[in-house]
């Protein structure tokens, strides 16, 4: 999910770090599935771990803040309308095939 994140608002970037920070509770710079898991949004969405894989673009099993401001720039409003499509495509493409 490789979104160019240079097209985001600053302000945006600096709301998105201050959550980023209140869910990185062990300050490794990195959410765990466990963190990760603490955002509102996402807490009861049935999918939320395939939304944790993708988000986890280098696959490593943690979320920083660069995947962190991509991920969560799918749900902007003024996010790019083809990365957003990709996204929500991505989340039901379990087996990664793109079919």
């Amino acid at each position: 999910m490789g979104q160019d994140i240079s097209q985001i608002d600053s302000n945006e970037i600096q709301k998105m770090l201050q959550k980023f920070g209140k869910l990185d509770e062990d300050n490794s710079g990195a959410l765990s599935a466990k963190e990760f898991m603490q955002i509102p949004e996402l807490t009861s969405n049935p999918l939320v771990e395939r939304v944790i894989d993708i988000f986890d673009s280098d696959g490593n099993g943690e979320v920083d803040f660069t995947e962190f401001i991509r991920g969560m720039n799918s749900f902007a409003s003024k996010g790019d309308t083809q990365y957003k499509l990709r996204f929500a495509f991505n989340i039901y493409d379990i087996g990664k095939n793109k079919l």
